[in-house]
């Protein structure tokens, strides 16, 4: 009596294991078999360029990341200094102390040159004085596919440049 149990027990879960194997193994197979993969990197890589003269700076923002972003720069300099922008062709003054490359920039790309001169008064000291040049770069965009510049990583480029009055 006891191995007759025993025997409709182990059928019964032979019985029931056949049942459902078809369906666990059309799961395993359908979803979890994959090999191999391909490893993707998007990154929005810039980096910005100074040619420092006498009293300006010609700077230029290169791209070298494969995500296409938008630019803007401004520039700051010790009280008393005035600071004069000559935006080469794309650049434009967005009114809030920036100045915002109009084309996105992707692949192996740059910016046109963005000019940044100074005024020194006769009253400052002949003496070097670093204009820090700060550039954003951002790869989003909002409903309308304008730039969206709130939390985005800064950069600053600071470069010792002449007072003007060499």
């Amino acid at each position: 009596m006891k191995k007759r149990n025993l025997i409709i027990a182990f059928a019964a879960v032979v019985m029931l294991l056949c049942a459902v194997m078809p369906k666990a193994m059309a799961y395993f197979t359908t979803y979890v078999r994959v090999q191999g993969g391909i490893p993707l990197k998007m990154e929005s890589i810039t980096r910005l360029e100074e040619d420092v003269k006498k009293n300006h700076k010609d700077v230029v923002v290169y791209h070298d990341g494969t995500v296409p972003c938008y630019v803007r720069a401004t520039a700051i300099a010790p009280t008393g200094v005035t600071l004069q922008y000559e935006p080469g062709e794309g650049w434009v003054d967005g009114g809030d102390g920036y100045y915002y490359y109009e084309k996105m920039l992707s692949g192996k790309s740059n910016t046109t040159v963005l000019r940044v001169s100074i005024t020194v008064p006769d009253t400052k000291p002949e003496n070097e004085m670093n204009i820090i040049v700060v550039y954003e770069s951002t790869t989003s965009l909002d409903e309308e596919g304008k730039p969206i510049w709130d939390n985005v990583a800064k950069y600053e480029e600071t470069v010792e440049g002449g007072s003007g009055n060499e």
